[in-house]
């Protein structure tokens, strides 16, 4: 006996959705479509605001004075290094602080996460942030945009947690075979958050990327441009300087490295990140 084939109907529930859908894609692809265009268009029609979805007098040059220009090599050494850095440093206090503070017989753990996660909901903001990286000697230096950014309160939380789940069993069987808590650590602790910790590196990677608020309100990119970041100088080019088919230029430069970070990250993750089920 044949079965059959019932068409699909479609209510107008679906094509509500579907348009709603379809909407909110145009919505994200547009900005990203648009600066490409202004990116490949010619100064008179990025002046005179007249491109939409395709460049208008196609035109290499702001790619050309991207590449040509040391200062765009420098932004992103700076920016590379605060990256490295700065994610880097990162993982290790955000590893430190978890793993304590899963322990429950630490002596003031409820305090010191109270402390922490008050923080979280009650953040002072950007001037009295810049107010202690001046009065610690930090002012005007690549440590004012990597300290004040070290440690994420979230991160911090979701990484606890993981730590929390981990099975004690675990660790009782590794201390009858004898280990210790360094052994224990880089034996079981790290391979069983290691997906978390692939997690942290892949976001705080991609914010240190995008720094704009402290280079801008903290360094103001000195002294001698030393804390000019990919984010600083691509909003100095276009919203101080009104050059927007160099700004959009910088901008998919900016995407491209971030890109190339995320693959690489997730392409060494093979070897490195262990899930419950491995």
């Amino acid at each position: 006996m044949r079965k059959k084939n019932k068409r699909q109907k479609f209510t107008i529930f679906d094509v509500l959705m579907y348009g709603l859908v379809g909407i909110m894609a145009i919505a994200c692809l547009y900005p990203f479509v648009n600066v490409l265009a202004y990116s490949f268009s010619g100064a008179n029609a990025v002046l005179s605001n007249d491109v939409t979805f395709y460049p208008k007098d196609f035109t290499l040059a702001a790619y050309q004075n991207v590449f040509a220009r040391p200062a765009i090599w420098n932004a992103m050494r700076t920016t590379v290094i605060i990256t490295l850095v700065g994610t880097a440093l990162s993982l290790v206090l955000t590893i430190a602080a978890a793993y304590a503070l899963s322990y429950e017989n630490l002596p003031g753990r409820r305090a010191l996460s109270g402390f922490i996660l008050f923080t979280m909901y009650f953040s002072g903001g950007i001037i009295p942030t810049f107010l202690v990286v001046k009065n610690l000697g930090m002012y005007d230096s690549l440590a004012a945009l990597i300290i004040p950014n070290a440690i994420s309160v979230f991160n911090f939380v979701v990484m606890r947690t993981f730590f929390r789940e981990i099975p004690r069993e675990l660790y009782e069987a590794a201390q009858i075979d004898g280990a210790g808590k360094a052994r224990m650590f880089f034996s079981i602790t790290l391979p069983q958050i290691s997906p978390i910790i692939f997690f942290n590196l892949l976001n705080q990677m991609i914010q240190a990327l995008q720094n704009f608020t402290s280079a801008s309100v903290i360094t103001e990119g000195g002294p001698l441009k030393a804390t000019y970041v990919l984010g600083l100088k691509l909003y100095k080019e276009g919203f101080s300087y009104f050059k927007m088919g160099y700004a959009s230029a910088i901008s998919w430069v900016v995407f491209t490295v971030i890109v190339a970070f995320t693959l690489l990250i997730f392409g060494s993750s093979k070897f490195w990140v262990h899930y419950g089920d491995e």
